[in-house]
């Protein structure tokens, strides 16, 4: 069943909700970050990290989520 607007808004503004997703989406990126660049740089992180990992993973968390 999906989750009405209100619902989901509820949801998004909830910081312990967000805290959590955020904290699986950098776990999983940095872990995926490391295996590939031993010593990253700030570009590299960004490059690497940010942009292919963790931004698409976020939406895909928020998604899943607010159609539970």
């Amino acid at each position: 069943m999906m989750k009405t607007f209100e619902e989901i808004k509820t949801q998004n503004l909830d910081t312990s909700f967000l805290i959590e997703i955020f904290s699986k989406i950098f776990e999983l990126c940095f872990s995926e970050l490391e295996k590939n660049i031993s010593d990253p740089n700030p570009e590299d992180i960004f490059k690497h990290f940010l942009r292919p990992c963790v931004i698409p993973n976020i939406n895909q968390f928020l998604k899943y989520y607010t159609n539970i």
